[in-house]
This record gives C-alpha cells, sequence and structure tokens, in this order.
C-alpha cells in the first residue's frame, strides 16, 4: 500500500500542473475604426477572413493568429475602399498580443483621419 500511495501522488502532480498551464485560445478577431466594428472566426488552420461591402464602403479584413510560447503573433491586413468619396486605404501590420490583452481593445495603427483597433477574443 505505501508503494502505491508513492506512485499516486506524483501522477497527480504532474496532472494538475499540466491542467493548471493550460491558456485559452481565442477564437474571434474584432476590428474596430471609427464608430463600426467587425468581427472575424479565427479557422483551425489559425486565419481569419472577413469582408463587409455596403453602400458606404467596402472593407476586406484578414490575418493569422500564430502561438507563441503564452502570447500570440498576429498578423493583420486592412482594406478599406470608400465609395462616397473613392478614396482607399490599407493597413498590414504584425503585432504581439498577450494574455493580459485578450478581451482589450489594441491599437494597430490608422490611416489619414480613422484609428484601427482589433481585440482578441
Amino acid at each position: 500500500m505505501n508503494f502505491l500511495s508513492k506512485l499516486i501522488l506524483p501522477i497527480c502532480l504532474v496532472t494538475f500542473s499540466a491542467l493548471g498551464g493550460q491558456t485559452i485560445e481565442p477564437t474571434s478577431v474584432t476590428l474596430t475604426y471609427g464608430d463600426s466594428s467587425i468581427s472575424a472566426e479565427i479557422g483551425k488552420d489559425k486565419k481569419f477572413a472577413i469582408i463587409r461591402n455596403n453602400d458606404d464602403e467596402k472593407l476586406e479584413f484578414s490575418g493569422s493568429v500564430t502561438k507563441e510560447y503564452t502570447d500570440y503573433i498576429v498578423d493583420v491586413l486592412v482594406i478599406k475602399d470608400s465609395k462616397s468619396n473613392q478614396s482607399s486605404s490599407e493597413l498590414k501590420t504584425t503585432i504581439l498580443v498577450t494574455k493580459e490583452q485578450f478581451d482589450t481593445l489594441i491599437l494597430i495603427g490608422g490611416t489619414n483621419s480613422e484609428m484601427f483597433n482589433i481585440t482578441l477574443k
């Protein structure tokens, strides 16, 4: 019986330490710009893409999410075509998102007078 209790203790310690180190995987990325926002689901291939096309604008939001230890490297491409004044802007960037930054707005850049933020959820 003494041998069995010595064997069970290390197994329990390894099991609980492995469960405690798990991180929550992000499932979506939300782009916020001006008074608007758009969300894209992260696929199994760790890529995301969505297009919004309405009377005012066409917006393409795409990229990828790569895990780096407990943090994430997010590649983002935003292409916005305004139909009213026939202008176009593009933003391409790579940022590091720490686990503490989940569910918070992160400024990724801006074009002209418009700022773009993302939220990893």
